[in-house]
């Protein structure tokens, strides 16, 4: 949806172009960021696309103060209403103003404060209109972003995040739920602990290295039977 969004932009106004940082996630996820870029390429409007891959955070943190606006368009599934798109707070805290989907929550307190451009899930037609129309409005494009500033700093400014520790840090106490350990604890066998706790290292480890096979396995077998890459 975000490549058909991008071209009916570009269509209604020659002045878009789309800049990418980033790219696949390795052993993970690389086929679809791969698949978009080949697409992206073999458009009409090719030349208006530009991939700069994963960079440091100094190049990327340059490459956002030279944009207009950040696009961050979600489909509905657990990942994205579960996640958290920080995203739009680093943009905002760099000055750039944030179109995006509201399914996470971050995402949904800024649409409610006005602070981001909302774009409609699931339609490649309307935000191509409200992608096109951005151009057009710098005045809204500027007060979007200080609203957007105002509610990051409001809910996720540092005294705002570390309140609730300062709160307890003034009086401290233990957890509702905290219990006395038990005679048995303290004559514990630490060095039995310490073999188990090695033991399950080292599995998590092998699970580790099973998931990055499973990956690879599963990128192996699309290419076979559905000729993807």
């Amino acid at each position: 949806m975000l490549l058909r969004g991008l071209l009916g932009a570009m269509e209604r106004d020659g002045r878009i172009r789309f800049v990418s940082t980033g790219g696949g996630s390795q052993g993970y996820n690389e086929g679809v960021y791969e698949r978009f870029r080949r697409a992206a390429l073999a458009s009409p409007f090719a030349a208006r696309f530009h991939f700069l891959g994963w960079l440091g955070r100094d190049e990327a943190e340059a490459i956002h103060a030279e944009c207009d606006v950040g696009i961050s368009l979600d489909r509905w599934c657990a990942e994205a209403v579960l996640g958290a798109r920080n995203r739009l707070v680093n943009w905002l805290d760099l000055g750039l103003p944030a179109a995006s989907t509201a399914v996470c929550e971050a995402a949904r307190l800024l649409a409610e404060a006005q602070g981001m451009i909302e774009l409609p899930l699931g339609d490649a037609e309307a935000v191509a209109a409200i992608l096109a129309a951005l151009p057009g409005q710098p005045q809204r494009l500027r007060e979007t972003l200080r609203r957007g500033q105002a509610h990051v700093r409001q809910r996720y400014g540092f005294r705002q995040v570390m309140a609730p520790l300062l709160e307890w840090a003034r009086a401290p106490r233990r957890a509702g739920d905290f219990r006395q350990p038990s005679a048995i604890a303290a004559h514990a066998d630490f060095e039995t602990l310490a073999r188990e706790r090695d033991r399950l290292a080292a599995e998590v480890a092998s699970l580790s290295d099973r998931k990055q096979w499973l990956g690879r396995f599963r990128q192996a077998a699309r290419r076979r039977l559905f000729g993807e890459e």
